[in-house]
């Protein structure tokens, strides 16, 4: 059983990294979901003057320091040095009802994508997923009398994972759902074809 579990974690891996290329690069390409935004030069210098350092940004977000300063009436919004407890909670909801919204993942130092480094971790990611739906699969064996019902529960399990935390986002921080749905569907059909190929490799002794 711990060769089938390799093997079908291995050829799982190799299966969505095949897809990966295949659906982002010939089949539907991302211009369906990124968005060409104009000067961009300019734009990317804008980001790198205003972003302290790499990570995760979201605007409008109130930061710690605006917490502790509100929490010690510096604010002054109520002319006195203090602030209006009544109004306070609901400014970064204001915000977001009027204003923009905003998720920027930023590297100011850049980096390759086609580096092999960067295939590597992806690899490595790959095997990591694959392993734990064949892992999970193991332990369903003994309920699971065929290939379908097999192919089936690490289709639905990848699925759960998809839709329960890719799709976050965009639920919860109001943010447009075209990359997430290109990519969700990615994801979907690539492990579609992991689920056959892993419900091939990973079955009961008998077979």
């Amino acid at each position: 059983m711990i060769l089938r579990v390799i093997g079908g974690t291995l050829l799982g891996a190799l299966v969505l990294m095949g897809w990966g290329y295949s659906y982002w690069d010939l089949i539907l390409p991302p211009n369906t979901a990124f968005l060409d935004s104009p000067r961009q030069p300019a734009l990317a210098e804008a980001l790198r003057s205003h972003l302290p350092k790499a990570g995760t940004y979201f605007i409008p977000h109130d930061s710690e320091e605006d917490h502790l300063r509100r929490a010690d009436g510096k604010d002054g919004k109520d002319g006195k040095g203090g602030v209006d407890r009544e109004e306070d909670p609901h400014d970064t909801l204001v915000k977001q009802v009027k204003g923009t919204i905003a998720m920027i993942h930023f590297a100011p130092n850049g980096g390759n994508p086609l580096a092999p480094v960067t295939w590597i971790v992806s690899f490595v990611h790959f095997v990591l997923t694959t392993l734990m739906a064949s892992l999970l699969l193991v332990f369903a064996l003994p309920v699971l009398e065929s290939y379908g019902r097999r192919a089936g529960f690490v289709f639905a399990v990848a699925a759960f994972g998809i839709v329960a935390f890719r799709f976050t986002d965009p639920a919860w921080y109001r943010l447009p759902w075209d990359y997430f749905l290109y990519v969700g569907l990615y994801l979907i059909t690539g492990w579609l074809a992991a689920a056959l190929v892993i419900a091939a490799i990973v079955r009961p002794r008998a077979e």
